[in-house]
């Protein structure tokens, strides 16, 4: 039963309601499973994803790449 309710607060929280509200009311263990599979675990891959390139983009050796494409960038400068 709190699996549902976590499920449900989810849902409402993300915008998905109409849909979910029901099949996790309806169907209270199938239809967590369901949710859980379609919905929950690719947000929290997603989620993961985006963690770890933001990690990545943050590393001191991306960061002498970034510098390095500064330094060999052809510019000129107008006043």
């Amino acid at each position: 039963m709190l699996v549902q309710v976590y499920f449900a607060v989810h849902a409402v929280r993300t915008g998905r309601e109409r849909q979910w509200l029901f099949i996790i009311i309806v169907f209270p263990g199938v239809g967590s499973l369901i949710y859980f599979f379609s919905e929950y675990l690719p947000d929290m891959q997603q989620a993961a994803r985006i963690r770890k390139r933001s990690f990545q983009a943050n590393s001191p050796k991306h960061l002498r790449y970034l510098e390095d494409q500064v330094e060999i960038t052809p510019y000129s400068a107008k006043l």
